[in-house]
């Protein structure tokens, strides 16, 4: 797509008033008055010391980006590039970017904020970025990311077939549960804004036609496991009371509703038995 500025003339510019002058109304005219725009400027103090991500609002504090937030798009933007998001041509930075979002809209942090654009670049892009993080955007950003993460894209990249594939998401899935349990909850705010994203993303590619049950074949998981690992993401949210928790087990109840009412149990264990090399199911407690 081309975009055609428009064509430059040499007339001075003229106040934004007069910009918004009726032009049908005969010269002279009265200008549309403005209303008081009312800017936040950094104070001198604050420029020397660097700002806080907090303000105060009519109704308390509430978050504030800074350049930082700004760079960390630019490093999101530039480690994901050509990533689309799985079964589709929408690029990945999309689902990050709507991360981010939701850790705004739910009283995050800039750090959290920042974690939830950059949570998956260890796990989608190496282990190297960890090193970046860190020297960018500090060690409580790089804490969360790592939280986030349950795998890095070196070990994905290791499962040589299909079965061993399945078999390892059932275990960092798992093990990704059991750490996220006893995590912080400035790690389960971004961890669930991140699952609330793939929820609603899911949930809608359910009622897309030409799509339908065929987006659980994109998922090492399957539907059951995809379904039984979200369900227990939903208890353990509800269980830490963590700011997202309803809406993520609205987003998860409609999965399993459009999943032809699949009933709502947690991720089974899987054991590598049998000469197939495929995992064997057993039914455990909730998550």
């Amino acid at each position: 797509m081309v975009f055609h500025q428009r064509p430059h003339t040499a007339h001075s510019p003229q106040p934004l008033g007069k910009l918004l002058t009726n032009p049908k109304t005969p010269a002279p005219t009265a200008t549309i008055p403005l209303p008081a725009i009312r800017c936040r400027f950094p104070t001198l103090s604050a420029l020397k010391n660097g700002c806080t991500d907090r303000m105060q609002g009519p109704g308390g504090s509430v978050t504030i980006l800074t350049d930082r937030f700004s760079r960390a798009v630019d490093y999101t933007r530039i480690a994901h590039a050509g990533q689309l998001r799985k079964g589709t041509r929408v690029p990945y930075l999309s689902h990050l970017l709507g991360v981010a979002a939701l850790v705004i809209e739910h009283d995050g942090s800039e750090e959290q904020a920042i974690a939830g654009l950059l949570h998956d670049t260890i796990e989608d892009c190496g282990q190297a970025h960890e090193g970046m993080i860190r020297a960018l955007f500090g060690e409580a950003v790089v804490n969360i990311v790592l939280a986030c993460t349950d795998a890095t894209a070196e070990a994905k990249a290791a499962q040589d077939n299909p079965a061993a594939a399945r078999r390892n998401w059932h275990q960092r899935k798992r093990k990704h549960l059991a750490e996220l349990i006893d995590a912080t909850d400035e790690v389960l705010l971004v961890a669930a804004c991140d699952k609330l994203q793939n929820a609603r993303a899911i949930a809608q590619d359910l009622e897309t036609p030409g799509t339908g049950q065929a987006v659980f074949d994109r998922f090492n998981g399957g539907r059951d496991g995809t379904l039984g690992y979200y369900h227990s993401l939903a208890h353990l949210f509800a269980t830490r009371n963590v700011p997202v928790a309803g809406a993520f087990d609205n987003a998860v109840g409609r999965m399993h509703q459009l999943a032809g009412n699949a009933p709502r149990v947690p991720l089974a264990r899987q054991q590598d038995e049998g000469d197939d090399g495929l995992s064997r199911p057993q039914a455990v407690g909730n998550c």
